[in-house]
């Protein structure tokens, strides 16, 4: 049996997708076709199995690891782990000396980034004002398909995710890439990353960022395909045998009904008060991994991205 080695456990909108894809282009690694394996994070629920919703029990999760190649080094991804609190420890049951990568980035950047992902999908249908102050109220938006994650200001809290990884690995079994290291110079970058799982350097075959901001061309047909109901019925009505030739499907009206843009720029005044309320958890998370993130953040002259 073929299990992971190493395990990129988020935050998403951290470069996530970016590592994942480079990492599937290295010879000597083994990824699973699909980035977010969800076997670790149960309490992040699913209400509908949808598209990524993969290797939620451990059958399923070993499948995808059937066909590695002897001798590579096999890795696992699901962007919801660092947020979790479960999987930190459920990895560590399956592999106590795991090698774990977390990836960060500025809060309140990635908070935005993450509204502006879920609207370009058509999940997400509040401005990310709205949003923020539905979560402050707990008010949960509806036809949700994942619990938790229509939160955007808990989603990033790096200091109080991070101790439940720190608190069961090695110091040395833990890799933190800076989301802001990697767009300044993303070989080197790419090259820690291989030097933390044991693997010979390789070019770096896609050094521009993944996943780039998008607008939905039409929002009601967003809305019909990656519907909850949507999803659902269409698990009940195509043959399991189907199920990856459909989430291909899945994946091209996507990307046909999105066209990438720049993201307009956040709200000063709000920009302002996110700050100041990640304020602490930033610090302690700095203090945490050994690095001034408050200062790299949210220092003089930073500039949105």
């Amino acid at each position: 049996m073929v299990r992971p080695s190493f395990f990129m456990v988020g935050a998403p909108r951290c470069g996530t997708t970016w590592l994942y894809q480079n990492l599937r282009d290295h010879p000597a690694v083994f990824l699973s076709r699909y980035k977010d394996v969800g076997l670790f994070c149960p309490d992040v629920i699913y209400r509908v199995r949808d598209v990524h919703a993969v290797g939620r029990d451990a059958e399923a999760f070993d499948r995808l690891f059937a066909d590695a190649p002897q001798g590579a080094t096999v890795g696992s991804s699901c962007t919801e782990d660092l947020y979790s609190g479960v999987a930190a420890s459920r990895i560590q049951a399956m592999n106590p000396k795991a090698r774990i990568i977390v990836q960060l980035r500025d809060p309140v950047e990635a908070m935005y980034s993450m509204w502006s992902l879920r609207t370009s999908l058509g999940n997400e249908h509040r401005t990310f004002a709205e949003a923020l102050a539905d979560e402050d109220a707990e008010i949960v938006p509806p036809d949700q398909t994942v619990r938790d994650l229509h939160w955007y200001l808990r989603l990033y809290r790096y200091g109080e995710q991070l101790p439940r990884f720190l608190d069961r690995f090695e110091p040395e079994n833990i890799h933190v890439m800076i989301f802001e290291d990697m767009v300044r110079d993303p070989a080197a970058a790419y090259r820690g990353v291989l030097d933390f799982i044991g693997v010979e350097p390789s070019p770096l075959a896609r050094a521009t960022a993944a996943n780039p901001n998008a607008v939905v061309r039409n929002r009601t047909a967003a809305r019909l395909v990656f519907a909850s109901s949507t999803v659902a019925a269409a698990k009940r009505i195509v043959p399991r045998r189907f199920h990856d030739r459909a989430r291909r499907v899945a994946e091209d009206v996507n990307e046909r009904l999105r066209r990438p843009t720049t993201r307009p720029p956040m709200d000063a005044e709000l920009r302002a008060t996110l700050v100041e309320r990640s304020r602490p958890d930033v610090r302690q998370a700095g203090d945490l991994i050994g690095r001034d993130l408050e200062t790299l953040w949210f220092g003089p002259g930073r500039r949105q991205r």
